[in-house]
Parts: C-alpha cells; sequence; structure tokens
C-alpha cells in the first residue's frame, strides 16, 4: 500500500476529506475513554495522536508500514513506536496498557481471534480496548484490503464473555449532509459495478484486484467532490455522532473492558 490510498486516507487529499473526518471522529469520541498508558494498534499516519496523547499518560504506537513509523517518530520524538505486524504483539509484555486503541484494524486481521487474546494478554486487569470497524451492512462492494467485515453481532461474538465486557456498544452515523455524500457514493459505485457484470473483480488475483480498487475508488471520490464541493471540503466533527444502536450505521464503536 502506498503512504496514502484511499485505504490509508489523509487530510492532505480533498476529495479524502469525508471518509477522513468519519475517521478522526473516532479518536473525539474516544477521548473520555482514553487514560495511563495507552497502546494503539494500526497508528498509520498518526491522525489521531494528537487527541490520544493529551489524555494519555504515556503513548506507544504500532504499525505494520515501516515507513509511517519513521515518520511518527521524527514527529513524535518523545512517544514510543514500534514497526511490527499483529498479532501477535512480540514486544510487548503481558498487563502492560491502561488503555488499547485500535481503530479500523480488525478487518485487517486474518487471525482475528489470536489479535483479541493478545489484546487481552496486553491490557491490565480492569483495562479498557476501545475499538472501531465498518459495518458490515453497510457495505456496497467487497474490498480487496479487508479480509473480513463485521456486522454488531460477529464483532461482539468474539469477545469471550469470560475475558471481556462490552461496556458500550455504538454506532457512528452521519447527519444530513453526510448522508447525502455516502448516498451519492453509493450510486457512483454500483454505476461502476455494472460494468463489471461478469463479476471479474473477484477473480482477479489480489494484488491485482488491489490496484483496480485503488484506481476507481480514487475516481469515485474524485467525481464525488466535483459534483458536492461544497459538501466534500465541509463535512467536519460536529457531522457525526455515536447512537446506542449499530443499525445502518457507518462504523461500530465498541468500548470493552477487561475482565
Amino acid at each position: 500500500m502506498s503512504h496514502y490510498s484511499t485505504e490509508v486516507t489523509s487530510a492532505k487529499i480533498k476529495s479524502d476529506n469525508p471518509v477522513h473526518q468519519r475517521l478522526l471522529f473516532g479518536y473525539h469520541s474516544a477521548k473520555e475513554y482514553i487514560q495511563g498508558d495507552v497502546l494503539e494498534i494500526g497508528c498509520g499516519i498518526g491522525r489521531g495522536l494528537e487527541i490520544v496523547v493529551k489524555k494519555s499518560k504515556t503513548y506507544t504506537g504500532i504499525d505494520k508500514n515501516k515507513k509511517l513509523i519513521e515518520e511518527q517518530i521524527q514527529n513524535y520524538p518523545e512517544n514510543s513506536f514500534i514497526h511490527g505486524t499483529v498479532p501477535p504483539l512480540l514486544e510487548i509484555k503481558n498487563n502492560s496498557f491502561d488503555t488499547i486503541i485500535t481503530f479500523h484494524v480488525i478487518e485487517h486481521i486474518e487471525k482475528d481471534t489470536l489479535f483479541i487474546d493478545e489484546i487481552y494478554r496486553v491490557l491490565k486487569p480492569s483495562g479498557i480496548l476501545i475499538i472501531s470497524t465498518p459495518n458490515k451492512e453497510k457495505t456496497i462492494t467487497k474490498n480487496p484490503w479487508h479480509i473480513r467485515e463485521y456486522n454488531n453481532i460477529e464483532l461482539r461474538n468474539i469477545f469471550n464473555p469470560k475475558q471481556f465486557t462490552v461496556e458500550k456498544e455504538y454506532g457512528i452515523f452521519g447527519n444530513k449532509k453526510v448522508d447525502s455524500y455516502f448516498e451519492l457514493n453509493k450510486k457512483n459505485t454500483l454505476k461502476i459495478l455494472r460494468y463489471d457484470f461478469l463479476n471479474i473483480r473477484n477473480l482477479l488475483p489480489s494484488f491485482l484486484f488491489k490496484i483496480v480498487y485503488e484506481f476507481f475508488n480514487r475516481i469515485n471520490r474524485i467525481m464525488l467532490m466535483k459534483k458536492q464541493p461544497d459538501i466534500c471540503a465541509t463535512i467536519n466533527q460536529q457531522d457525526f455522532y455515536l447512537k446506542n444502536h449499530t443499525k445502518d450505521c457507518l462504523d461500530l464503536f465498541y468500548v470493552i473492558k477487561k475482565i
């Protein structure tokens, strides 16, 4: 994956703004639950790092992208960063962190149960996990970067009730402005998919499918920017909100406590 792509969205790319703001909202929503020594799994471009470090005693970020980790080390030398693929969390001792944050990561993890077991291992007793992932029920087409996606029941079921308590089960939603953008995104995507009436995309090798997906996803975002420039440019944190239910949400947002 390149430094920035439609999967690693950037505030620097205007057409990425709606998705960037959607992802950033998760960090703002997490603020009240963050405390003590914090581990972020999948820190990536450091999207919400400034938000998290203000609430943390210490901050450690881990990511598989070496270039991004090197960038974060330069930008935030007072914090700790680890380059590595998870699971497992090889360099982290048992009961090390009060809070773990992992946003839009679990859908990329092949061994998701091992991933959760490792989170349990490195969390301190009564530690908090804050996790988000796209809502499977809102997916328009297969994302080649995702191993699997989850609905609310599937996500809840990967947490062993003998190890974890689900404290909060939220959905991330958008207002009418956000809904307008994502509804147009859906229409554009379905138009593009009509050209693949033989379903060739699912027959392509993974690396080739990713290239094709990236190309058309970027074209689609540029088209959305041209059709709705005001909406794309002005969507911000105030246009998203949490609800206590997950039906029709954009993303699942759970707060989980280690028993």
